[in-house]
């Protein structure tokens, strides 16, 4: 018996939404059906406050429009888990939704005293092409100014290298 995709729809998926780990499962099945698991599972998935539960094997199978739609649900959320943005690994830092949503993420974190998160903006601040537009460009400097962390001065001195 062939699995279709009507089964993973109505079937597979509603199941799966139940299980904190059942999105690992999906794995073996992501590359034929992932344009229908992303819609009927991981997105969900994130609307039911999980997304800090997505694996990073299933986020890493991904494709890169599979990963900037993620993202772009991420950003729909109040405080956005920060964290999982280090696992996609297929996103275009060239795409300027892509750095819109990024640093809308990291501005939605609100001040704080994270060292990691600060150690992973100068990351995204290094990957960032070198000129962008004003918008992106004020948003990623408003992400920076709200670290207070010893790594202040190091994520501003990186976002300097960057024009407008």
């Amino acid at each position: 018996t062939e699995l279709s995709e009507e089964v993973i729809k109505s079937k597979v998926c509603p199941a799966l939404l139940k299980e904190d780990d059942g999105l690992i499962l999906t794995l073996p099945l992501l590359k034929d059906f992932e344009q229908v698991f992303l819609v009927n599972l991981i997105l969900p998935w994130i609307e039911l406050g999980k997304a800090d539960k997505i694996p990073t094997e299933v986020i890493q199978s991904l494709n890169a429009t599979s990963q900037k739609k993620i993202v772009e649900k991420l950003l729909e959320e109040t405080k956005p888990n920060w964290t999982i943005l280090a696992h996609f690994d297929k996103l275009d830092m060239e795409d300027e939704r892509v750095q819109t949503c990024i640093a809308a993420i990291l501005v939605k974190q609100g001040p704080n005293k994270d060292v990691s998160l600060a150690r992973y903006l100068i990351s995204l601040l290094k990957s960032l092409p070198r000129s962008l537009e004003r918008s992106v460009y004020e948003l990623w400097s408003q992400a920076v100014s709200m670290h207070q962390t010893f790594l202040s001065k190091s994520c501003a001195s990186e976002l300097k290298k960057i024009s407008v």
